[in-house]
């Protein structure tokens, strides 16, 4: 027995007013469709809801069971409908994220701390695994968004870079070693190494590099883990192959020591990663997921501003109201040089106004609550960080020295 809903939403409505005519205004139909609802309702039920009297309508007793089941069912549906709408506009969910121990721990943890103060009705849930592992969960639909190094499915892919990774060789201080001589590759070869197990995306690219030079790669100690690598090296039993920005806390303190080299390894992005196409029958339950997944990304992304833009990317600075002679603007770049190049000052300006459209742009992100509308942004965020990425590179043509004043010696490209 198929019962339409509608007719559960009107005999509600009768049974709460006991009112056919004040059902039908607050239903917004007619007194006559409300009469034919409930006469329907009581055929397709062969049982008798409401007792007719001049003073209105009340329960049967057979209405009466029936009403607290389908005011409990609409309640339902109700709370599914809100729940959902929330979910859409990011203010509940689970977002679940794939990313090795080493990037959670070394990378991740504040930003998943900015994130959940700035969203607390999303759950976060991290699942542990190595570059190929997670990207294999994206693609399966277990994870919403995978940190991977160098991910080379860009078709099936979005990714934000998010990170560059170093491959140095390091020994314990005390190491029976020359740190003053540069070593070549064979060289290096040589030594007792210390290297991740085979399956490790570091692992593989080390032995790729060295392998475009003839030269095979034959550690003595192969591990699991990153920390133990350092741990082994630090008390002497060889030479390990490790990732710079996670052991720089052990260089700084003199437990290690960095061995210099007559070649510098590629350096190696670390990527987030979350999936360009849904299928369709995905695609519902992917929106929200997907959408605050990049709200994610572009947190992180936040993060990584070149340094002479951090400090004014909070503030607008509209091009039309920019005067160079003025001295409370206080721009990034203060320092005056004794002929001012027009074409470089134009750059300049340019560039601070490009953070002020940055800014604005990050603005309003943080107001969007529309999957679209997020998207959206995130389009308008990377257009302004392409110029911006030019104008910096323009300026550092034109003059390294202005360049290096602003602080943007160390700036190259975002993405």
């Amino acid at each position: 027995m198929a019962v339409k809903l509608e007719l559960y939403r009107v005999f509600k409505e009768v049974a709460e007013t006991g009112n056919i005519s004040l059902a039908a205004k607050n239903l917004y139909i007619s007194q006559s469709a409300v009469s034919q609802s409930i006469k329907q309702l009581e055929t397709a039920l062969q049982a008798r809801l409401f007792a007719r009297s001049p003073r209105g309508v009340s329960l049967t007793w057979e209405g009466q069971m029936l009403y607290q089941y389908v005011r409990s069912a609409l309640g339902l549906l109700a709370t599914g409908e809100d729940k959902l709408s929330q979910a859409q506009q990011l203010l509940l969910g689970t977002l679940t994220i794939g990313a090795s121990d080493t990037v959670t721990s070394f990378f991740l943890t504040p930003y998943l701390e900015a994130f959940h103060r700035q969203h607390p009705g999303i759950r976060l849930k991290i699942v542990s695994g190595r570059s190929a592992k997670v990207l294999s969960m994206l693609k399966s639909g277990a994870v919403d968004i995978a940190f991977a190094s160098s991910p080379t499915d860009p078709a099936a892919l979005h990714t934000w870079s998010c990170f560059a990774t170093h491959s140095v060789f390091v020994a314990g201080s005390g190491y029976d070693c020359d740190f003053d001589h540069v070593y070549t590759r064979q060289e290096i070869a040589e030594f007792p190494l210390i290297l991740l197990e085979r399956k490790a995306s570091s692992r593989v690219f080390l032995e790729q590099y060295f392998l475009q030079s003839g030269i095979t790669l034959t550690p003595e100690i192969e591990l699991s883990s990153r920390s133990l690598l350092v741990s082994l090296a630090r008390i002497g039993l060889g030479v390990a192959g490790v990732t710079l920005e996670f052991v720089q806390k052990a260089l700084d303190s003199g437990d290690i020591r960095l061995l210099k080299t007559d070649f510098t390894i590629p350096a190696r992005s670390v990527d987030m990663c979350t999936l360009r196409d849904v299928t369709p029958t995905a695609a519902a339950s992917a929106a929200s997921a997907r959408a605050w997944a990049m709200k994610f990304s572009c947190s992180v992304g936040m993060f990584f501003l070149p340094p002479c833009m951090k400090a004014g990317i909070f503030v607008q600075t509209p091009r039309k109201n920019m005067d160079r002679r003025d001295t409370a603007m206080k721009p990034v770049f203060a320092k005056k040089a004794a002929r001012p190049d027009p074409e470089l000052l134009t750059l300049k300006a340019e560039l601070l106004e490009a953070q002020g459209d940055l800014a604005q742009a990050y603005r309003q992100f943080d107001q969007a609550l529309d999957p679209e509308l997020v998207e959206s942004c995130v389009y308008q965020i990377s257009a302004v960080k392409a110029r911006c990425n030019y104008l910096i590179r323009a300026i550092k043509e034109r003059s390294p020295e202005a360049a290096a004043a602003a602080g943007l010696e160390g700036a190259s490209t975002w993405t």
